[in-house]
């Protein structure tokens, strides 16, 4: 069928192999129609062939030939069904259900559909599960929005963390040039050097309470993203979960819409009440079906092949600032991103000199130093984070390798398969105002 609106699911075409009923000639299979399905997305230009009892074998214009079920045709497509149908005497209602038998007991007909498992109400049919779908979606916003608050939260720890980590650089870089002063000053000058000595202790002073606090607010932001990530997984979970309910109640509608007694028993409810239920997913049904799949579109995925050097040296393509395209180990055992001093200046990363110094503890639990900087961006696959903190080694560590750490890989949900030698990362549109891209 021609797709009419983007986004909805493809109409199912089975075989009807087996039919239950002898096929029945149209009266005038010779002239071809628009066919629409149920949910109005897809329509086709074809001939009627013949119908049963619960499907249409369709000719369309470049000759293949279709079988179709009821379920999955329009109500006017079934309205035009049976009024085929009742002038080959086939005995049709309007809906191209089975006529009932006279003196139905709709009673009956009812207590048949619950005990299929079917809601009757005053409008329609509807399955439990439906009902579970809606509340499952109103649960989700609920979810999201706490997500936004812990997203804010978390972009407010990191900005009091990165506004204390610039005032430590501040000060170092002062203490830098009074340093450089003091150098070059006469030894005859007491009184400059008793200053410049003084506001050397003043800024060392600030500095050591700086990097006190900063420790304590590192160890914030830590709490604050550990909440972060356990409401961003539930989040994700509660998506997919709902969509197995979805796809499980268009299946069970897709199984009843052949169930010969479920036919019987709406044909004689619509009978006796003069209405037009029809086992089929509805307005209720899809209009939730539509807001879960704008759920789905705010969880991204990618899966990344890997490379594998040794026993367990997972390489991954990465892409720095935008220009240069390298290879990384993956370690979530590291803190931050670090990088060999040459990989760094190859890249337009290598550390002034008043770059602050900091520890890195290496896989052997070995210590060793590296200057921080920053790096304006950093891709995998298509995922890309901004104001990566990164560690860069000295000339002197030569047999380093680039890893790409936590303070990267702590924006995703991320899963390892050194099965298949894959990475795969998920990212959440978490609606916080987030300074990360993607």
């Amino acid at each position: 069928m021609t797709q009419r609106k983007p986004g909805l699911s493809r109409l199912l075409l089975a075989a009807a192999g087996g039919m239950a009923a002898a096929l029945l000639l149209a009266a005038d299979s010779s002239l071809g129609r628009t066919w629409t399905s149920a949910d109005g997305a897809y329509t086709v230009e074809a001939e009627l062939v013949e119908q049963s009892d619960t499907a249409v074998k369709l000719r369309k214009q470049d000759g293949r030939v279709i079988v179709v079920p009821f379920a999955q045709l329009s109500r006017a497509d079934r309205e035009y069904l049976a009024g085929l149908a009742r002038r080959a005497g086939g005995g049709r209602t309007g809906d191209g259900e089975p006529a009932p038998a006279p003196g139905g007991d709709p009673a009956a007909a009812q207590k048949l559909l619950e005990d299929k498992g079917i809601i009757v109400t005053s409008v329609d049919l509807r399955l439990p599960d439906e009902q579970k779908l809606t509340e499952g979606l109103r649960e989700i916003s609920r979810a999201r929005f706490k997500l936004a608050s812990a997203a804010k939260k978390l972009e407010a720890a990191q900005v009091q963390v990165d506004a204390t980590r610039q005032k430590i650089t501040q000060l170092t870089q002062i203490n830098v040039q009074l340093n450089a002063r003091l150098a070059t000053l006469a030894p005859d000058d007491v009184i400059m050097n008793n200053r410049l000595v003084g506001m050397l202790n003043a800024n060392d002073g600030q500095i050591q309470l700086l990097q006190q606090g900063l420790q304590k607010l590192e160890e914030q932001q830590r709490t604050v993203r550990a909440e972060h990530n356990e409401v961003r997984e539930q989040y994700v979970q509660q998506i997919l979960d709902l969509r197995v309910l979805a796809n499980g109640i268009n299946s069970q509608y897709t199984k009843l819409a052949t169930d010969g007694d479920v036919r019987k028993a709406v044909a004689a409810l619509n009978n006796a009440t003069g209405k037009t239920y029809e086992v089929a997913a509805g307005r209720t049904y899809f209009s939730a079906d539509k807001r879960l799949k704008q759920l789905e579109d705010t969880v991204l995925s990618e899966t990344i092949n890997l490379r594998l050097e040794g026993s367990d040296s997972w390489w991954v393509p990465v892409v720095i600032n935008g220009q240069h395209t390298k290879e990384m180990i993956i370690d979530s055992g590291a803190s931050i991103v670090a990088l060999p001093h040459e990989m760094a200046v190859a890249c337009g990363l290598e550390p002034g000199s008043q770059a602050p110094t900091i520890t890195l503890i290496l896989a052997d639990g070995r210590p060793i130093e590296a200057k921080r900087i920053t790096i304006d961006s950093l891709r995998v696959g298509k995922f890309t984070v901004e104001n990566v903190e990164c560690g860069v080694l000295g000339p002197e560590a030569v047999a380093a390798k680039p890893l790409l750490g936590m303070s990267f890989l702590r924006e995703f949900k991320f899963e390892l398969d050194t099965q298949k030698r894959t990475l795969t990362m998920v990212k959440v549109d978490e609606g916080g105002g987030s300074r990360k891209q993607y």
